[in-house]
């Protein structure tokens, strides 16, 4: 497995473009190519609105891409060999203030999955003999999930030493 990434920052008057892309090139997935592009404008000195789209890919890792394989966190996870790589398709638009000693951010999101790869629940195992049940799972794909949201950040410099950082997402 290879990834190859490029990115670049232009600035044109109170526009700041980045355009990027990322290329995976897996033996037993494929290559995958990702873009990724956002737009910030300065509406003042201390105020900008952001906006961004990204595709992402991700290949199975190999403990969840291999039924040859499993591992123990907190219950007993085993591979998949049909397990296929994750695609998501990201979008947020964001605004962020910037004061003396303050900070402020808030942002909206929407980010929309093809074959998530999670853990399914396939009832008690008992790799460690027949006294000691753990809860057993097997990755699997999830043919399509959606996460929207937003986040909000805001931070305070108390003095040269302390900051209060306070967020929710």
């Amino acid at each position: 497995s290879n990834a190859y990434y490029i990115q670049d920052e232009i600035q044109i008057n109170d526009f700041i473009f980045t355009i990027g892309t990322r290329l995976d090139d897996n033996e037993k997935y494929g290559e995958e190519l990702s873009p990724n592009l956002s737009v910030v404008y300065k509406l003042t000195e201390n105020q900008r609105l952001k906006l961004s789209y990204a595709e992402g890919f991700k290949a199975p890792s190999l403990q969840e891409g291999s039924s040859e394989y499993s591992v123990y966190s907190h219950g007993q996870y085993y591979g998949n060999d049909d397990l296929q790589s994750e695609t998501s398709r990201s979008y947020e638009l964001g605004y962020e203030v910037y004061g003396q000693d303050t900070l402020f951010k808030t942002a909206i999101f929407s980010t929309q999955l093809e074959n998530m790869i999670t853990g399914q629940y396939i009832g008690d195992v008992y790799p460690y003999g027949p006294s000691m049940a753990i809860s057993g799972y097997k990755y699997i794909n999830v043919a399509k999930a959606n996460i929207k949201g937003f986040e909000t950040e805001i931070e305070y410099n108390l003095n040269e030493n302390h900051v209060l950082n306070v967020n929710y997402t």
